[in-house]
C-alpha cells in the first residue's frame, strides 16, 4: 500500500524477482531498521539489500553459516566434498543438514547429479558479495587457507585455484609452489600472457629457493618475450643477468639486447649493446661512412684469405675473449631489421674472428649467416 516503499523495493531488487520477494518479506514483518532503510533516499537504499542478506546469514546457525562462508568465499562452483572438508574438517558436520537449510534458504544452490557429483555455489552473485563483504579479514584469510588446504587433497585441483586461495591466505611456501607448477602448464599451453603473471606470483611471494627463483625468471623472461612484450622481457633478461655466471649473463644481456631492438626501443638496446661490445673489446662506432668503410675492407680481407683455409680447433683450444668476440658479432648481427649496415658490419667481422679461431660451430653460424646477408642484398 505505501507507493514509495514499492519504489525502493524495485530499485534496490534491480528488477531481480528472488530480491523483491526477499525485501517484501523483510520488510512487512515490521523489521524496524530495514523498513527505515528502505524508506530512504535512492541513494540511501543502496546497501540495505546486502545488510538483508548479511543478516540472515548471521542468523544461521553455526554449520550452516560456516558453510555458506566457504561456498561464498570460493569464488566459484565448490565440489560438495570439498566444501564439507574446508567447512568442517576431518571431523565432519552435518553436511546435509547444512546444505539443505541453505537451499531453503536461497542461500546456496547446487549444479549437477547427485550428492556426490554436485558443487554447490551461492544463489546469487549479489548474495556472494554481501556475504564476503560481511567477512572480517583474518576471518577470510583463514576461510582462504582451510579452502585451498580443502582442494588441495582433492584429485584434479588446478594449481592456478591453489594458489589464489594460498595467495590470499598468506601462505607463502604454497603460493610458490604452486604458481612455480601453474606457470609451467600455462606456458606449455603457449598462454604466455597468465605463464607471465604467474611467475610474477611466485617471485612475489618471497618464499622461492635460489634454483627456484633463477629457473622462474628465465621462464618469466621467455614468456614476455613469446607473448610479445619486449620492453617487459628486455628487463626481465638484464634482471637474469645479474644474477647468473658470467657466461650465462653473456647470454641474457645478448637476449635483452634482441627484444629491445626488434621490439623498437633503440636506445635502450644500444645502450644494452655497448655493454656487450665493451665486455668483448669491440669496437662500435655510430658514423654510418665508417660502418659502411669497415664491411668493405673486412669483405676484401675475406676475399683474400678465402673462406676454405682454416685450421679447425675444438672449442676448449680457442681463447675464452676470441670466443666472446664471436658470440657477441653473432648477437649484434641479429638486428638486421633494425639496422642492417650495423648487421651486415658484425656479420664479416664475425666471419673473419671465427674463421681465425676455426671453431666448427661457430664458424658454420658465421657462414650461414654471411649467405644470408649475400641472399638479401
Amino acid at each position: 500500500p505505501d507507493p514509495a516503499r514499492a519504489a525502493a523495493i524495485a530499485a534496490e531488487a534491480r528488477g531481480n524477482p528472488f530480491f523483491v520477494s526477499e525485501l517484501s518479506r523483510f520488510v512487512t514483518a515490521d523489521v524496524e531498521p530495514a523498513a527505515a532503510s528502505l524508506a530512504a533516499s535512492a541513494g540511501d537504499t543502496v546497501a540495505s539489500l546486502d545488510q538483508l542478506l548479511r543478516d540472515r546469514a548471521c542468523r544461521l546457525p553455526p554449520e550452516p553459516r560456516r558453510l555458506l562462508h566457504v561456498v561464498a568465499i570460493a569464488g566459484q562452483p565448490l565440489a560438495r566434498a570439498v566444501a564439507a572438508r574446508a567447512a568442517f574438517g576431518d571431523e565432519g558436520g552435518d553436511e546435509p543438514g547444512a546444505v539443505a537449510l541453505l537451499r531453503r534458504e536461497r542461500l546456496v544452490r547446487a549444479r549437477g547429479d547427485g550428492a556426490q557429483g554436485e558443487a554447490l555455489l551461492p544463489y546469487h552473485d549479489r548474495v556472494r558479495e554481501a556475504v564476503v563483504a560481511g567477512l572480517g579479514e583474518e576471518e577470510a584469510r583463514a576461510l582462504h587457507l582451510c579452502l585451498g588446504s580443502a582442494l588441495e587433497a582433492a584429485p584434479a585441483t588446478e594449481p592456478e585455484w591453489l594458489v589464489y586461495h594460498f595467495q590470499r591466505g598468506g601462505d607463502g611456501p604454497r603460493v610458490a609452489r604452486y604458481a612455480l607448477a601453474a606457470s609451467a602448464a600455462a606456458q606449455a599451453a603457449l598462454a604466455y600472457h597468465q605463464a607471465a603473471r604467474l611467475c610474477q606470483v611466485a617471485l612475489e611471494s618471497g618464499a622461492l629457493s635460489a634454483a627456484d627463483e633463477l629457473s622462474c625468471r628465465a621462464r618469466l623472461a621467455d614468456a614476455l618475450a613469446a607473448a610479445g612484450r619486449p620492453r617487459e622481457a628486455g628487463a626481465a633478461y638484464l634482471a637474469l643477468a645479474a644474477r647468473e655466471d658470467p657466461a650465462g649473463a653473456l647470454q641474457r644481456r645478448r637476449q635483452a639486447a634482441r627484444q629491445l631492438m626488434a621490439g623498437g626501443y633503440p636506445d635502450e638496446g644500444f645502450a644494452v649493446l655497448r655493454q656487450l661490445l665493451a665486455a668483448a673489446r669491440l669496437p662500435l662506432s655510430p658514423r654510418p661512412l665508417r660502418i659502411a668503410v669497415s664491411i668493405l675492407l673486412h669483405m676484401l680481407l675475406l676475399r683474400l684469405r678465402g673462406r676454405e683455409r682454416f685450421r679447425e680447433r675444438a672449442e676448449a683450444e680457442v681463447a675464452p675473449l676470441a670466443l666472446l668476440r664471436i658470440d657477441t658479432c653473432e648477437a649484434v648481427s641479429s638486428i638486421a631489421a633494425t639496422d642492417p649496415m650495423l648487421s651486415g658490419y658484425f656479420l664479416v667481422l664475425g666471419l673473419w674472428l671465427a674463421l681465425r679461431a676455426g671453431e666448427p660451430r661457430r664458424l658454420a653460424h658465421a657462414l650461414s649467416g654471411e649467405s644470408h646477408m649475400r641472399a638479401g642484398m
